[in-house]
């Protein structure tokens, strides 16, 4: 692959993987737990960096029991790694390896009543979820962070193991999420009409793996809230705020709204905005953006799309 980049300032291209062999083996059900595993084997190449190859093998075991209202899902994996160094790399350790347990207990509520808002009938679900999640310390500073990205903090992160991408780094964790979500339901078809959630994480130890970041200080992470709808046949709106509590600031929001009022017609407009924007360079600044898209069709055989 090509790296884009300005060649006025140029950047030092990711590895090439010469090669990656993934294997996944797709859950085997035994006495109520679902066995599953995934595996990969990859050599990093660049010229300009730290070589190695890395072997990976994570297996894991669930248990679940649900009813009608509410589910329990508890899961344990134990992450192996192993890493061979180039025999030119300027490291002590040619060979390293690394084993960490990764435990989670997830559990749901759903609760439903008739409602009527705004002159229509719905079904309205009260939806509380709680996901715990124990990882110890792993010493892990001495691995090079090969493919491995800090991953975003959304809601869908709030119930993700694994605080990083990749596999060069597994976060350490002793923590709890909360989260409450609503929907309003059409009670003849089921669509679903809007959808409203909050969420947010406790930690009840202090962080000690770390990749580019500054160790967490707090002891509960930002509040999120998400909201999204169809506003009408033909207009729908979504929007996400993350909120700071313990230093009172607005880190990231974002609305959108589309108008769709047929197949192959869209308009999509949205604001987004983030308190601590970092480029490649290191820079640190706002980012305010503003996107505009749709689709129209110009004759039976034409569209626009931009």
């Amino acid at each position: 692959f090509q790296t884009l980049q300005d060649p006025n300032n140029p950047i030092t291209p990711p590895y090439f993987r010469e090669p990656q062999l993934l294997m996944t083996m797709n859950p085997i059900e035994w006495q109520g737990f679902d066995f599953a595993a995934n595996g990969e084997y990859v050599r990093f190449r660049q010229p300009a960096l730290l070589n190695a190859e890395r072997t990976v093998l994570y297996p894991t075991a669930a248990w679940t029991t649900r009813g009608n209202a509410w589910f329990v899902t508890a899961r344990a994996g134990l992450h192996l790694s192993h890493y061979d160094f180039a025999d030119d790399s300027a490291v002590e350790e040619k060979h390293l390896n690394r084993a960490v347990p990764i435990t989670s207990l997830d559990g749901g509520l759903v609760f439903e009543r008739e409602a009527n808002l705004f002159g229509r009938d719905y079904t309205q679900t009260l939806e509380p979820r709680a996901f715990y999640v124990y990882i110890p310390y792993r010493r892990q500073a001495q691995i090079p962070p090969f493919d491995t990205a800090i991953d975003d903090f959304n809601f869908s992160q709030l119930f993700t193991e694994n605080r990083y991408l990749g596999s060069d780094r597994i976060g350490d964790a002793n923590q709890l999420t909360f989260a409450l979500t609503s929907r309003l339901l059409d009670p003849t078809t089921g669509d679903e009409r809007g959808r409203f959630s909050i969420g947010q994480r406790y930690y009840f130890e202090s962080q000690r793996v770390t990749l580019t970041e500054t160790p967490r200080s707090a002891n509960t992470s930002d509040l999120l809230l998400s909201g999204e709808g169809r506003l009408s046949d033909y207009w729908s709106a979504a929007g996400t705020l993350q909120y700071n509590l313990n230093h009172p600031q607005t880190e990231l929001f974002d609305i959108g709204v589309r108008w769709q009022p047929a197949p192959g017609k869209v308009l999509n407009a949205s604001y987004r905005y983030i308190r601590q924007n970092i480029d490649p360079t290191g820079n640190i600044s706002q980012l305010k953006q503003v996107d505009f898209s749709g689709q129209w069709p110009l004759s039976n055989k034409w569209s626009f799309i931009g």
